[in-house]
């Protein structure tokens, strides 16, 4: 679901996925590529989401089982694992950016180059510029 929003600004960024959600700045809502790169972002979280909804099953009921009912392990629920894992590991947020910057090159909503120097100085991946390019235009 596509919601108008400023908060992707907070963050310095037009967008953002947060699983249902696409988040976008009310000035790129038209902006179909932009919106193409976050439903990239929307698709791995829903994936992780899959996965993650089993193993809060088996420690809600590993913890009902052993500890009665807790709501400590409610909060599981409230995690999404793909936001953890995007800001923990850069590899990881690295090859998800790769991936979603693909798809708005194809969609001509950024030029490969504006996309290697976004990869390069706004994700904190301590990757050049030539090297981002690399990974952008290599086979998939």
């Amino acid at each position: 679901m596509l919601v108008r929003s400023s908060l992707p600004r907070l963050f310095g960024a037009s967008a953002m996925a947060v699983w249902p959600l696409v988040l976008v700045a009310p000035e790129r809502r038209h902006d179909a590529a932009l919106i193409a790169h976050e439903r990239v972002h929307l698709q791995e979280q829903g994936d992780w989401l899959a996965g993650w909804a089993l193993v809060v099953c088996a420690a809600v009921g590993i913890g009902y089982l052993n500890h009665g009912a807790s709501p400590w392990w409610l909060l599981l629920v409230l995690v999404n694992p793909w936001w953890v894992v995007y800001l923990v590991w850069p590899s990881f947020r690295l090859r998800a950016e790769v991936r979603a910057y693909r798809v708005q090159i194809e969609q001509r909503g950024i030029t490969p180059a504006g996309a290697a120097l976004l990869i390069s100085e706004r994700y904190r991946l301590r990757i050049g510029y030539a090297q981002a390019l690399d990974l952008l235009m290599a086979e998939h």
